[in-house]
């Protein structure tokens, strides 16, 4: 086995067995589309990274950045934790933003609904619902 960096390196704990598991990456780049509060309309694009394991497929890794459009124009949230399939909604950390959100602090409530995909051969998707609650 390899060892990664130099001997004080955080990455010696990544080399020891079962540390690291096989998972699956999902590239995100969605645009959003919702409200803010007081029913502001709220644009922009979501894109980062869900990690899937393999032994456990309900689990996601979920490491994304939602940057604004329109008058949030370079305003962004930056998002971090796990969403699980099959349960009703899931908190993830918010860890920082730019703009009006510069190190922004919260989490969000995620909730998740199966939508059928109209093209291609994937049989469905998902469309995740965020609610933001800032410090």
């Amino acid at each position: 086995m390899a060892r990664l960096g130099h001997s004080g390196s955080w990455l010696r704990g990544l080399d020891s067995a079962g540390t690291l598991q096989p998972g699956m990456v999902t590239v995100v780049d969605e645009q959003v589309h919702g409200r803010k509060e007081f029913g502001l309309p709220l644009e922009g694009r979501l894109q980062g990274v869900l990690v899937t394991s393999l032994a456990d497929n309900g689990s996601h890794m979920v490491a994304v950045k939602a940057s604004f459009a329109g008058d949030g124009a370079g305003d962004s949230l930056m998002f971090f934790g796990v969403h699980r399939d099959g349960h009703e909604e899931s908190h993830i950390a918010v860890v920082g933003g730019t703009g009006r959100y510069h190190a922004a602090a919260g989490f969000a409530v995620v909730r998740a609904a199966g939508v059928p995909e109209t093209s291609g051969n994937i049989s469905n998707s998902t469309v995740f619902s965020f609610s933001v609650h800032l410090k």
